[in-house]
């Protein structure tokens, strides 16, 4: 009678993981759909410049945790002891908020710089500035990055974060673009 049991709990565990794991697929495509309808990816294009497709990472977890519950659930009715899935739901955890944490570490001081630097209006699209060596005109501020025109008509991205953590010189009016040279005691000095 035992072995019937074991047999039992082992053939219900087994499928439980199976169910889990089809049912996460299907939430992953389901959810994908539902989401597309809203655009997220573009709207999370446009508000931060960035190319993350927030949809599918959504889709995705969502799909992993259903996943995880069944598998879990699975494990248990086999009868595998609790303390092994405590340890290994546990490291999936760790992994999960660090591979967060490696993912937001230049993400949200720039996100934060952003917010700060259009709620201060200090810095303006239209200004010349100067920071760690770059001359140009502000063409756009969004929330994660600030462009840049330089004197050479070039476009450089600037991460917000820098405009909290070096100093920034607002110029009046746009630079000479060749510098002005003085002879004195035959060498040459720039302006």
């Amino acid at each position: 009678m035992n072995l019937a049991i074991t047999i039992s709990n082992f053939s219900i565990g087994v499928f439980l993981i199976l169910f889990g794991l089809l049912l996460g697929k299907i939430v992953n495509n389901v959810l994908k759909s539902f989401l597309s309808r809203f655009n997220l990816n573009l709207f999370f294009s446009k508000v931060t410049n960035l190319d993350i497709k927030l949809e599918e990472a959504i889709s995705l977890i969502t799909a992993f945790v259903v996943g995880l519950i069944f598998v879990v659930l699975g494990l248990n009715v086999m009868g595998i002891a609790t303390v092994i899935i405590n340890i290994v739901s546990g490291f999936i955890l760790i992994l999960i908020i660090i591979f967060v944490a490696l993912a937001v570490k230049d993400f949200l001081p720039n996100l934060m710089a952003g917010i700060y630097i259009l709620s201060k209006k200090s810095v303006n699209e239209g200004k010349f500035v100067k920071i760690k060596g770059i001359v140009g005109k502000i063409e756009h501020i969004d929330l994660i990055e600030t462009k840049i025109k330089t004197l050479d008509g070039e476009f450089v991205l600037v991460p917000n974060s820098q405009f909290v953590k070096n100093a920034i010189f607002i110029l009046e009016e746009m630079p000479n673009t060749k510098p002005k040279s003085k002879k004195k005691n035959g060498s040459k000095k720039f302006k």
